[in-house]
C-alpha cells in the first residue's frame, strides 16, 4: 500500500465541498421525511474516484476527505434541534451571526478532535464501530485494488459520473429546465381525426397545412389517394407561396414511367375518388426521387427551399 501525505490541501478542500453537499442533503431529508444519511462511506468512493485524477493520492489522503465529510451528519442534526426551541417558544429571537459563528466553530472543533479520536478508537483499536470500520474497509480495498488492477478506477470514475448526472437532472428538474414527469396534454403538432369514437387517425401534421384561399388542405390526405395512381411511384404534396391564393398545392412525383401525370389527370383521379375539388394540386413536379433522412421520411422542408419561388399569376404551373 502507497505510503503519501495524509494532511493535503486539495484533501481539506475535496472533504469541505463533500461536507457541504451532504449536509444540504441530509437538512434537505430531514425535513422532508425526517431521516439523516451516513456520509462516511459515499465520501470515502467520491474521494477515492476524484483524488485518484492526481498523482500521489493515497488511502490516507482519502482516509481525511471521509472523516471530514463524516461531520455532515451531525452538523444537518441543526434543523431537528432548533425548529424544537421554536416550537416550545425558547427561542424567539435569532442572532444569525452569533448562531452561525458557533455553529461553524462547533464543526471546525469536531473535525480537528474526530481526526485522532478516529486513529485511537478506531483505527488502532479492536471496538466494532460499523460506520468508522466499513468506511476504513472500502478505503484499504479501493486503494489495494487500483494498484493491482487499474481498470478499478474506471468503474469508480463511472459511479461518480453516474451520480453526477443524475445531479444534474434533478437540478434542471428543480430549476424547470427539464421535466421527469408530464401531466396533462401538450401539442405534438399532429393532425388527426376519429373514427367510430373509437380509433384516431392521423391526417399529418399542423405545420405541412396548406392554406389555400382560406381553405385548409391537408397534404397527407390527397397524397394518401393518389400514390394509388398508375403513373405515381412516389408523391409528395407541399404549399408554395402564391400572390394570388396564399398558397398553391405543389405534387411532387416520381414517375414509374415517362412523361408522368400533368395536373388534369391527377384532378380527374381525385374527382373520381370523390375528393372535393380545391384539394386538387395546381402544379405538378417531377423528380426522378424525393429527399429523404435515414428512416425513409421524406423532408419536405427540403422540397419547399428548392420550390419556393412565387409563381405570378397567369403563368404556367406544369
Amino acid at each position: 500500500m502507497t505510503e503519501g501525505k495524509e494532511l493535503t490541501w486539495r484533501g481539506v478542500a475535496l472533504g469541505m465541498s463533500l461536507t457541504f453537499i451532504f449536509t444540504a442533503a441530509n437538512m434537505y431529508l430531514g425535513l422532508k421525511v425526517g431521516l439523516t444519511i451516513a456520509t462516511s462511506i459515499p465520501a470515502a468512493v467520491i474521494s477515492m474516484a476524484f483524488l485518484g485524477l492526481f498523482s500521489g493520492s493515497n488511502i490516507r489522503e482519502n482516509n481525511i476527505v471521509q472523516t471530514v465529510c463524516s461531520a455532515a451528519g451531525a452538523m444537518a442534526s441543526v434543523i431537528f434541534i432548533l425548529p424544537s426551541l421554536v416550537i416550545i417558544g425558547w427561542w424567539t429571537v435569532f442572532p444569525f451571526w452569533t448562531s452561525f459563528l458557533i455553529c461553524a466553530a462547533g464543526g471546525v472543533l469536531g473535525v480537528l478532535f474526530t481526526i485522532p479520536l478516529r486513529r485511537a478508537l478506531v483505527t488502532q483499536s479492536d471496538l466494532p464501530y460499523p460506520e468508522g470500520v466499513a468506511a476504513a474497509e472500502v478505503l484499504k480495498v479501493g486503494a489495494d485494488s487500483r494498484e493491482a488492477n487499474p481498470e478499478a478506477r474506471e468503474g469508480l470514475l463511472a459511479v461518480i459520473y453516474g451520480a453526477l448526472a443524475s445531479a444534474g437532472l434533478a437540478i434542471a428538474v428543480a430549476m424547470r429546465l427539464a421535466v421527469d414527469s408530464a401531466e396533462g396534454y401538450f401539442r405534438t403538432g399532429d393532425l388527426g381525426r376519429w373514427v367510430d369514437d373509437s380509433y384516431l387517425v392521423v391526417t399529418g401534421r399542423a405545420k405541412d397545412i396548406i392554406i389555400r384561399n382560406g381553405e385548409n388542405i391537408s397534404p397527407k390526405e390527397v397524397e394518401d389517394i393518389l400514390i394509388g395512381h398508375p403513373d405515381i411511384a412516389e408523391i409528395a404534396i407541399v404549399g408554395l407561396p402564391d400572390v394570388r391564393t396564399g398558397e398553391r398545392a405543389c405534387a411532387v412525383i416520381v414517375s414509374r414511367s415517362p412523361p408522368g401525370p400533368d395536373v388534369a389527370s391527377l384532378g380527374a383521379f381525385l374527382d373520381a375518388q370523390g375528393i372535393a375539388k380545391f384539394k386538387n394540386p395546381e402544379q405538378v413536379v417531377l423528380w426522378d426521387a424525393l429527399p429523404k433522412n435515414d428512416a425513409g421520411k421524406v423532408l419536405k422542408h427540403q422540397i419547399r427551399a428548392a420550390l419556393a419561388a412565387p409563381i405570378q399569376p397567369g403563368a404556367p404551373k406544369v
